[in-house]
C-alpha cells in the first residue's frame, strides 16, 4: 500500500531540534546520556565566582549580557541515548517504552542521520549546528579574563536558538529518501509504542505515536483504527469547559492527523465534532515544577495558592494564575547558560523540562543522575539553579536566579513519594555543605480540588 504524505502538524522532533542549545556538560543529559566523568571541580568554582561578579553588577542596575561562546560539535548516532533509557533504573516500563518509541521516531525523522554532540565532554546537542564563525556574536560580553575563542576553518558549532513553544508528538517533516537504517528505526518505534500500549492502553499520547508510525508504514487502515480509538477514549474527557492540557494537545493533533487520513464521511464528521469540542473545552495546563525551601517550615508556608501571579507553566504561551511561591521557597530551574531568565515551565525542573514529557520533576532529575546513585552531586549539579522570586512578581529579575552551589547545596535527591494529590516529597531532598537537610517538593500548582493529571 502506498504511504501517505506526512501530516502537517507542529512536531516534537522539529521543535525540539530548534528549541535551544544546551551548553556545557548537562546538554547530553537532556537525552539521558551518561556523562563522560570529567572533573568539573575547578571549572565549576570558577563559574560560581564569575556568577557572583555578574549578579553584583546586575544588582547595580547594569545590563551586561553573557552569551556563552560557540561550542564546537561533532557527529555521532543517537544509540547512546537509547541505551541509557533502556538501562535507567526505577523507570515505569510503560514510560520507558514511550520514551524509546519517541527517540526512535526522532531518529527515523532524520533518516537515521547523525546527531551533533558538543566536543567538550561529548554533550548531545539538539539545537543543530552552524559554522563557528557565524555563531560568534560581536556584542557578546565575555567574563573578565576569558579571551574570545578561535576556530578552525569549516569548524561547526552548536546553534543558539532560544525559542520556546508547545511540543507535539508528531514530526512535521521526514528526511528523504528513506534508508534501510531509517526503516529499522521506524520498526523499532512501532514495537516500543505497541509495547507501551500493552502496558497502558489508555495512554493517548502513545496511541497517537503508534498511529503515526502505522501511517508511515503504509498501514493506513490500522492507523485510522488507532485514531478512532483515541477519539472514543478522548472525547468524553472534553465534556467540561476546561480539559486536561495533555489530553487537549493530543486530541488536537489527532484531529489534524485524522483530517489527513479521513476517507469516509463518518470520519470527517467525527473530526469536525472533535474540533468543536476542543474549541469549547480549553485546556487546564497542570505541570509539576520542583520547589526548594529557602528556610525550615511546613510546605503550606511556601506556597500561595491564591496568588494573582500568572505564569506559563506549560510552555504554551498561555500564562495563567494557578498559584505561586512565597519568599520561603524557590523554584528549581535549568539555566546552563547563566542567562538568569526563566520564561516558562520548559526552563523549570518539572514535567515539561527540556520539552520532554516526564511523569514528574523527580523523573527529570533522574535523567541527570549519571552514576545512578539516587542523588545529584558534583558535576551532576551543573546547569541547575534556584529562582528565588523574592518580590513575588513572577518575573526572573536580575540576581534572583543563582546556581544551587551558591546556596551551599551539595546534593539533590532524585526520588520522592506522593504525600497527597499534587504533591510529591523527598523528605531529605536537599543536602547542604554543613550536613543539614531540607525536603524537596514536586508541586502541581492550580490542582486544588481537581483530580491530578493522569
Amino acid at each position: 500500500m502506498a504511504r501517505s504524505p506526512a501530516p502537517a502538524a507542529p512536531g516534537l522532533i522539529n521543535s525540539i531540534v530548534k528549541s535551544r542549545p544546551w551548553t556545557r556538560r548537562t546538554t547530553q543529559r537532556m537525552m539521558l546520556l551518561r556523562g563522560a566523568g570529567v572533573d568539573w571541580s575547578v571549572s565549576m568554582r570558577a563559574r560560581v565566582l564569575t556568577l557572583a561578579f555578574w549578579v553584583g553588577l546586575a544588582g547595580a542596575g547594569l545590563a551586561i549580557p553573557y552569551i556563552p561562546p560557540p561550542q564546537p560539535v561533532y557527529e555521532a548516532p543517537i544509540d547512546r541515548a537509547l541505551q541509557n533509557v533502556s538501562a535507567m533504573e526505577g523507570l515505569d516500563e510503560a514510560q520507558r517504552e514511550r520514551l524509546l518509541g519517541r527517540l526512535n521516531l526522532l531518529a527515523y525523522a532524520r533518516n537515521d542521520a547523525a546527531f551533533t554532540y558538543i566536543r567538550e565532554n561529548d554533550q548531545l546537542n539538539l539545537a543543530g549546528s552552524t559554522p563557528c564563525a557565524e555563531a560568534m556574536n560581536p556584542t557578546r560580553s565575555m567574563p573578565p579574563g576569558q579571551p574570545q575563542p578561535t576556530f578552525g576553518r569549516g569548524e561547526r558549532c552548536a546553534q543558539h536558538d532560544f525559542a520556546l513553544g508547545p511540543q507535539q508528538e508528531l514530526p512535521d517533516g521526514i528526511a528523504a529518501p528513506e534508508t534501510a537504517a531509517a526503516a529499522a528505526r521506524l520498526e523499532a518505534a512501532r514495537a516500543h509504542y505497541a509495547r507501551a500500549l500493552e502496558l497502558d492502553s489508555a495512554n493517548l499520547r502513545a496511541r497517537l505515536g503508534y498511529a503515526y508510525v502505522l501511517d508511515r508504514m503504509g498501514r493506513l487502515s490500522a492507523a485510522r483504527r488507532e485514531l478512532r480509538t483515541i477519539l472514543r477514549l478522548g472525547l468524553p474527557q472534553l465534556s467540561q469547559p476546561e480539559a486536561d492540557w495533555e489530553t487537549h494537545v493530543v486530541l488536537t493533533e489527532t484531529a489534524e492527523h485524522l483530517a489527513h487520513l479521513a476517507r469516509s464521511s463518518s470520519d470527517r464528521r467525527k473530526m469536525q465534532r472533535l474540533r468543536e469540542r476542543l474549541q469549547a473545552s480549553q485546556p487546564i495546563r497542570y505541570v509539576t515544577p520542583i520547589v526548594a525551601p529557602m528556610r525550615d517550615g511546613p510546605f503550606a508556608e511556601m506556597i500561595n495558592p491564591n496568588s494573582p501571579v500568572a505564569f506559563d507553566f506549560a510552555g504554551t504561551g498561555d500564562a495563567r494564575a494557578q498559584g505561586w511561591l512565597t519568599a520561603a521557597a524557590a523554584w528549581l530551574v535549568w539555566d546552563p547558560e547563566w542567562r538568569g531568565a526563566v520564561r516558562s515551565g520548559f526552563d523549570m525542573i518539572g514535567q515539561r523540562t527540556w520539552a520532554v514529557f516526564w511523569s514528574d520533576g523527580f523523573e527529570a532529575l533522574r535523567a541527570l543522575d549519571d552514576n545512578r546513585d539516587g542523588e545529584l552531586t558534583g558535576a551532576e549539579l551543573g546547569g541547575l539553579s534556584l529562582w528565588h522570586d523574592v518580590n513575588g512578581d513572577g518575573v526572573s529579575n536580575p540576581g534572583e536566579v543563582t546556581p544551587v552551589q551558591v546556596h551551599g547545596i551539595v546534593a539533590l535527591a532524585v526520588r520522592g513519594q506522593a504525600t497527597r494529590p499534587g504533591l510529591i516529597t523527598a523528605p531529605e531532598g536537599l543536602r547542604f555543605e554543613d550536613g543539614r537537610t531540607r525536603p524537596l517538593y514536586d508541586w502541581t500548582p492550580g490542582l486544588a480540588d481537581r483530580p491530578p493529571v493522569s
